[in-house]
């Protein structure tokens, strides 16, 4: 692997150690022309998949846009970012395990939709009003509204 400092193309293994519950593997690396210390995740890569947004158009799908969405709709919650990433990896982990390749945008959202309310009703609420695109103030009291008479 090169260096991310240097482009060397040589690097060395120090230390590998199961991560996220065994489920990747973190490798320290030490370069050898500069002696710079890097870790890399490695991670089984099960298929590839694709999203397909409300526009129709097709794209790589990114783990990294899932993680913003929830850390931007808990950010200031008593959270941490291990709880986070095991959401994250719980979403991941079902779109990947699905017969499916192609993945709407409807799909993760209400994947991500279902998560948050079973930790967290102002994330929950955060997240709704930015994937149902809520406009006024009556489009926010109509859906804490359904979700007081569901928790009834």
């Amino acid at each position: 692997m090169k260096c991310p400092f240097c482009d060397f193309k040589d690097t060395s293994v120090k230390d590998s150690r199961l991560a996220e519950a065994g489920k990747s593997v973190r490798r320290r690396r030490l370069c050898e022309n500069c002696n710079a210390r890097f870790s890399t995740y490695e991670t089984p890569h099960l298929k590839e998949l694709y999203v397909i947004k409300r526009s129709g158009v097709k794209k790589p799908f990114e783990k990294s846009k899932i993680s913003n969405s929830i850390a931007t709709a808990m950010r200031k919650r008593n959270t941490e970012d291990l709880q986070v990433e095991k959401i994250v990896n719980r979403i991941c982990g079902q779109l990947e395990s699905s017969s499916e390749t192609e993945i709407t945008t409807r799909k993760i959202g209400e994947l991500i939709l279902t998560e948050l309310a079973q930790i967290d009703e102002v994330a929950y609420i955060r997240f709704a009003s930015v994937y149902k695109d809520f406009m006024t103030v009556q489009d926010f009291s109509r859906f804490i509204n359904t979700i007081k008479k569901k928790n009834l």
